[in-house]
């Protein structure tokens, strides 16, 4: 970037320039090398060192993606502490922050380069058609609890934020083929290129496939699995038009068919089908930083339903502009505004409906450095959401649901090893276009949460420790039987502990502990044919724990991870049942070896301790053997 270097300073010791201030124009890897540690956006809008961020954080490095061995996202978030990962067919999973786990999870937000990828229509986010290659990842934020103020109104439980790399800081291209077991195949490949000083231009494409794994299924409402596969395609373009000006436009593809369960019944295939484009401006100002926006979603969502398809159609268009400037040396400021116009139309079942929203946001952040050891943090948003109905239900229209979300953090660095933090959020879940179609007067959900995070380095022993309590408060829970469901609340315990030597040992491990208690406005169990009970489902203990080495040009990784019983929601046709989940440990092993400067060739065993395991249910994960050839011209 060519925006100045000193007109935003996050603290004396933290030089980031003010054109780096939006998360797609930092150079990751040169602020990572020169403070030891990376450097994120995800807390609160602004750069900052992991160790300096209000939150409870935790951040996947490009090195971590590659020596996880992982071919999809899902895989590379199933040893993150603090996650819930469960499989729900082939090429379906689902992940959560914190518990609250269950199929088409609505709890937490995905964001992919400063854009939302949750669909709307149905609330969730459908991991397959997000248009990225692991091998393009600069680095995963995950922010353990609410989020709302910063992302909007669905960073329920917590928020992931993909960022991919700048083709402005990198100029090469990556290609990548993996085959293996139950005929997997992968094919990715990413291209930056900086035809001219001023412009950077980022292309990717990527192709998966995989043999369906033949569980005899029959439930009611069960069709026969097709081949799952999925192909996508991006294209940036960067344009610093000024000095202290850069213009964004990028687009993407995505398609994906696959075999996954149902909300209405039964194991089924999929479709999905999204195009997304985007332009954006960043400016370098006297007033600040201003950075402007606006993109679009489009998704087709076609369900194979008795010999019919139920397809579903959902265009997103949001508008945002923000500013972050300095008060002083002590204050950063940032304020934002948000407009975001959504639709859903269904066809294919006989009838045609359509139901959408409109959403009115505004927002701030200020944080306030108030000695080099303690500083406060707070944000705040508020929501104007107005659904909008077709034909008969137009009668429902003139409703406007405004609510409130926030998050403030107070971080005190007590020695140069130790650092605390008294975090407290509220954040807010807005019912899917489908739940408002079913019952216009629902009502939004809302998360409470107050935690307490100490992090201490030893450098004695090269590691860094961490250690969470947290408590967490759901209001009006949303479920598919389109009502609130009542309240939920949770209490957690996490540790974790990372580390690497200069001979090139590193270990990472954890610890989590949740208890849950319901407080639902029925009878634990089954409501309106839908099964909820929170107790039941959330594991109430999950450990992990990983260990390499890197010798000469080998890269050995083992990663472990065990998961205490549960239940897990099971839906037949037009009903649902809980099924028990054992207690189960999986292991994956990778072994790299870097042929030459250029390529790399790696052996991943996935689920190397036992053939079969089952996450969710009924639905096993398979022992998979994978190799993969890496190419970095």
């Amino acid at each position: 970037m060519r925006f100045s270097k000193k007109s935003l300073l996050a603290c004396s010791a933290l030089v980031l320039c003010a054109g780096a201030a939006n998360a797609q124009s930092v150079d990751y890897n040169m602020l990572q090398q020169t403070f030891g540690e990376p450097v994120t956006m995800s807390a609160t809008g602004k750069p900052q060192r992991a160790s300096d961020v209000p939150a409870d954080m935790i951040i996947i490095t490009q090195d971590q993606i590659r020596r996880s061995g992982a071919t999809k996202l899902m895989d590379v978030m199933k040893f993150v502490p603090g996650l819930d990962v469960r499989t729900y067919g082939d090429n379906d999973a689902e992940v959560n922050v914190q518990g609250y786990i269950q199929p088409a999870n609505p709890h937490k937000l995905l964001q992919l380069d400063g854009r939302l990828v949750y669909l709307d229509h149905h609330g969730y986010v459908d991991w397959n058609t997000l248009p990225v290659q692991l091998t393009d990842i600069q680095q995963i934020e995950v922010v353990k609890g609410p989020g709302s103020s910063l992302f909007g109104f669905n960073a329920y439980s917590g928020v992931i934020n993909i960022i991919t790399r700048n083709p402005q800081h990198v100029n090469e291209a990556i290609l990548q083929a993996t085959y293996g077991s139950y005929g997997t195949q992968n094919y990715s490949g990413v291209v930056s290129y900086n035809p001219l000083d001023d412009l950077a231009i980022k292309a990717t494409g990527g192709y998966s496939t995989q043999s369906p794994y033949n569980v005899d299924l029959t439930v009611p409402g069960s069709v026969p699995a097709d081949r799952p596969k999925s192909i996508d395609a991006s294209l940036q373009v960067r344009w610093q038009a000024m000095d202290k000006l850069q213009v964004i436009g990028e687009g993407t593809w995505a398609k994906s068919h696959q075999y996954e369960l149902s909300a209405i019944g039964g194991f089924t295939n999929m479709s999905y089908n999204t195009y997304y484009y985007k332009t954006g401006v960043l400016a370098d100002t006297d007033y600040g930083l201003f950075d402007v926006s606006a993109y679009r979603n489009h998704m087709r969502h076609v369900i194979e339903l008795w010999g019919m398809h139920a397809i579903w159609f959902n265009d997103v268009t949001v508008v945002s502009a923000s500013d972050l400037f300095k008060i002083g040396n002590d204050v950063t400021v940032r304020v934002a505004g948000e407009y975001r116009d959504n639709m859903s139309t269904t066809t294919g079942t006989g009838t045609t409906t359509k139901v959408a929203e409109r959403v009115y946001a505004v927002s701030g952040m200020v944080d306030w450095a108030i000695t080099p050891e303690l500083s406060f943090t707070n944000s705040g948003r508020i929501d104007w959401l107005q659904p909008r109905f077709y034909g008969t239900a137009a009668t429902n229209n003139g409703r406007t649901i405004d609510n409130y979300s926030f998050n403030s953090g107070l971080v005190w660095k007590a020695t140069d090893q130790d650092t605390i933090r008294f975090l407290a959020g509220r954040s807010i879940q807005a019912p899917s276009l489908l739940l408002f179609w079913n019952n216009p007067q629902i009502d939004p959900s809302a998360l409470t949460s107050l935690e307490l995070t100490y992090d201490r380095a030893v450098s004695e022993i090269f590691t860094n420790f961490h250690m969470a309590v947290y408590r967490h408060w759901y209001n009006r829970m949303l479920e598919d039987a389109a009502v609130n469901v009542g309240n939920s609340s949770s209490w957690g315990f996490e540790a974790t502990f990372n580390g690497q030597t200069e001979d090139r040992w590193r270990w990472n491990g954890s610890l989590n502990a949740r208890s849950t208690k319901d407080a639902l406005t029925f009878v634990p169990g089954f409501f309106n044919g839908y099964a909820i009970d929170f107790e039941a489902t959330n594991p109430k203990y999950i450990a992990t724990l990983g260990v390499g080495k890197t010798i000469g040009d080998f890269e050995i990784d083992f990663a472990g991870k065990w998961t205490s019983k549960a239940k897990d929601w099971y839906p037949t046709l037009f009903s649902t049942s809980f099924v028990d989940v054992p207690a189960h440990f999986t292991m994956n092993v990778r072994v790299g070896w870097k042929i030459s400067d250029n390529f790399t060739l790696a052996v991943t065993a996935e689920q190397f301790n036992q053939e079969t395991v089952y996450e969710g249910s009924y639905y096993p994960d398979k022992r998979r053997i994978l190799v993969t050839l890496t190419a970095s011209l």
